[in-house]
């Protein structure tokens, strides 16, 4: 295939599969090593998608075998079948970047880390040194170099990627709490000009911000004899040059992780006119558990995240208990519809300034948007769920069901895995979300939970998620008034309940 041809197909085509008659398992070349299909963050669970084998669902990277004149990363090339030395699909999964002391991944500093046994592991045997903080700049000759070679008689060009939301993947970017934007296409066609051997530092790459978690992060560093397309995520067909992938460490600010956490009553007071203590998963030493969000500020409800160290906004264990679902001038809470309440005095009511509008009445069918709304905003380009828990038979606990309304079960897990899409921003009811049965007659715990996995059906409020935030909001129903007649709409909505569960 001539070069012009190839050139055509790729930027056509992005390079985002294996094109027939281009690249198969019998194509010499260099390949990518990320993990794909594996675990590439153990610690957390996370499967890595990137693109790497022939045959994955994410594309993959190529380069021809080398010619003189030649295009490389570090001393040389090490020709490949296929992604990962060759071993796909994955596992094992090859360490490559570690390079086994050959020199070959070109990385000059900081050190690699590498996977071995389901445990990330330096290459360093004097442990790796982060490539910096969270939410901090990289400079490139400073924090970050990468040895490059372009022997051929026309100018190559240097990409760099890094998976800053440790989500698997290359795409999109992350969001530092002061606002500054992250993309994970940290490094952008660098010309590399015919000739040039050394640091590509020396070339003047512009420097960039650092993602807002810390831990450890794949980097893809590509050259290559065509520019990259615009929304690049690590894929495409190249004539020629070379990618190198690398687990690379970042430190955590002076002053700890965002971390994020809920605030409904535990070992204090939730039901005061019923004498009923909570036991909600909320303080990290709490016998219930707890819910936590490592959030990175991208993932959120309302216009805000606090983050604090520990439920409650810090003040555990309880009581006292922190009202924190009354923050609605400062737009942490996010809640548009009903009205919060909260405890104060030893008295369920309304919170400050609001006239105390109710959720709505027992055997009611809530919809989203008239009855209950939230804002929420997911900056991420992932997919992020949502999940509301209600405790209907108001015992201090999220788990169960309650049976109402002429035999209705009513779980206390009210939404399941909602999906939220990425760069989605605006109230939740937008979305479409389905419509759910009241199932009290009286004050209620409520947690509206965004996080960036699943959680389990039956979900009684904790776990430690990556990204997301949780907000826990005391609502109030009325109970059906029999001296009344009915309105249309309760009577309609009564009908409405019959039919979706008969």
């Amino acid at each position: 295939m001539t070069r012009s041809i190839q050139a055509l197909t790729f930027l056509v085509l992005g390079g985002i599969a294996a094109l027939p008659g281009v690249v198969s398992a019998q194509n010499q070349g260099d390949y990518g090593d990320a993990p794909e299909g594996v675990l590439a963050y153990p610690a957390l669970g996370v499967i890595g998608t990137f693109p790497t084998c022939i045959g994955g669902p994410a594309g993959f990277v190529y380069h021809g075998p080398q010619i003189d004149p030649a295009l490389f990363i570090g001393p040389f090339v090490d020709m490949e079948f296929d992604g990962n030395a060759g071993i796909c699909p994955q596992p094992p999964y090859d360490q490559d970047e570690c390079a086994l002391g050959d020199g070959d991944c070109g990385l000059l500093f900081p050190d690699p880390c590498t996977i071995v046994g389901g445990v990330v592991t330096s290459c360093n045997p004097a442990g790796a040194a982060p490539i910096g903080k969270v939410c901090n700049v990289a400079t490139w000759g400073v924090d970050i170099d990468v040895d490059v070679t372009n022997f051929t008689n026309q100018t190559a060009f240097f990409n760099l990627l890094a998976d800053w939301d440790q989500s698997g993947f290359w795409g999109g970017g992350s969001l530092c709490p002061a606002g500054g934007a992250a993309p994970e296409w940290t490094t952008v066609n660098i010309p590399v000009p015919p000739g040039f051997s050394g640091p590509i530092s020396i070339l003047g790459p512009p420097p960039f911000l650092i993602g807002p978690r810390a831990g450890k992060a794949w980097f893809r560093a590509t050259l290559s004899d065509l520019p990259v397309p615009q929304g690049w995520n690590g894929n495409g067909v190249f004539e020629n040059g070379e990618s190198e992938d690398y687990m690379i460490e970042i430190e955590n600010d002076d002053v700890g992780e965002n971390l994020e956490y809920g605030d409904a009553p535990e070992n204090s007071l939730a039901y005061p006119s019923a004498g009923v203590f909570g036991s909600f998963p909320t303080c990290i030493a709490g016998a219930a558990g707890f819910v936590s969000h490592m959030s990175s500020g991208s993932v959120y409800f309302g216009n805000s995240v606090d983050f604090e160290i520990d439920g409650n906004a810090g003040i555990c264990p309880q009581p006292p208990y922190d009202q924190d679902e009354c923050d609605i001038s400062g737009g942490d809470a996010g809640l548009m519809i009903p009205d919060p309440y909260t405890v104060a005095g030893g008295l369920e009511v309304p919170c400050p300034g609001v006239p105390g509008q109710p959720l709505g009445r027992l055997c009611q069918l809530i919809n989203w948007g008239p009855d209950v709304d939230i804002l929420v905003n997911n900056l991420l380009p992932i997919d992020i769920f949502f999940n509301l828990l209600v405790d209907w038979n108001r015992d201090g606990v999220w788990t169960g069901s309650s049976v109402v309304c002429g035999g209705v079960v009513a779980p206390e897990h009210v939404v399941v895995n909602f999906v939220i899409p990425g760069g989605f921003v605006g109230p939740l009811s937008a979305l479409g979300n389905p419509a759910f049965v009241a199932a009290a007659d009286d004050y209620v715990w409520s947690r509206f939970t965004l996080s960036d996995t699943p959680v389990a059906l039956n979900w009684d409020g904790q776990g430690q998620f990556d990204e997301g935030e949780t907000e826990d909001y005391l609502l109030w129903l009325r109970e059906i008034d029999t001296s009344l007649p009915q309105t249309r709409t309760e009577q309609s909505s009564w009908t409405e309940v019959k039919e979706l569960f008969r």
